[in-house]
């Protein structure tokens, strides 16, 4: 057996690494490399990849993160390896016809219907924009009143509870008053003691939507 090593900057379009020095070993024909710390890499090929994927997938039928640890453990190594194992998973027929399934009652869908304007609100959170603001805003909160569909929308740094009650209090009782009925999802922004307090002290119903 002849075993050759060095240490390259690699450059190859068929096995590169992350961006650092690796040690390549040549073992019969076989490329090995030692990319995190001490642990040993097989470098696979695309074809190579694509037949240890359906073995292992077909042994157990795993979601797309296990597969893609589970080669990891087992010293599997190719460049576009985390997003070839997520689309073979996703692109497997079985996986997707037997996979779970939503097992919760159907129920009827009710309109919501208020008796007189500004009688509810619902709140809602825009998740995380994409380009920071100026001002550092990195969310945006939208208050939507039911019967007139009247919209009050600011950006936010944060989406403490504070944040939320702060809202509700400079936007919606200040302006239109309290209202009867304020509704928003279950997250821990709107969830929590905070708004939970102002909510009793202008006597303001809290509702949530049910959980899925």
């Amino acid at each position: 057996m002849v075993v050759q090593a060095a240490v390259v900057q690699d450059k190859s379009e068929d096995c590169q690494a992350p961006q650092q020095q690796t040690e390549v070993c040549s073992v019969e024909a076989e490329d090995w490399r030692k990319i995190f710390g001490d642990k040993i890499f097989r470098c696979l090929s695309q074809e190579e990849a694509e037949i240890v994927m359906a073995t292992t997938h077909n042994a157990e039928h795993q979601g797309m993160r296990k597969l893609f640890l589970q080669l990891y453990e087992e010293g599997f190594y190719w460049p576009t390896m985390e997003f070839d194992t997520a689309e073979h998973v996703k692109n497997f027929q079985q996986c997707q016809s037997h996979g779970l399934l939503i097992r919760s009652p159907h129920t009827l869908l009710h309109s919501v219907v208020t008796p007189w304007p500004f009688h509810s609100w619902r709140l809602d959170i825009i998740w995380k924009i994409s380009s920071t603001s100026f001002g550092r805003h990195n969310y945006i909160i939208t208050a939507t009143e039911y019967s007139s569909k009247w919209v009050e929308a600011i950006p936010l740094r944060d989406y403490s509870g504070a944040t939320i009650a702060a809202f509700v209090i400079e936007h919606i009782i200040c302006r239109f008053g309290a209202p009867m009925i304020i509704r928003s999802d279950n997250g821990t922004s709107f969830v929590n003691q905070t708004v939970k307090e102002l909510s009793n002290q202008y006597g303001i119903k809290f509702h949530t939507s049910t959980v899925y």
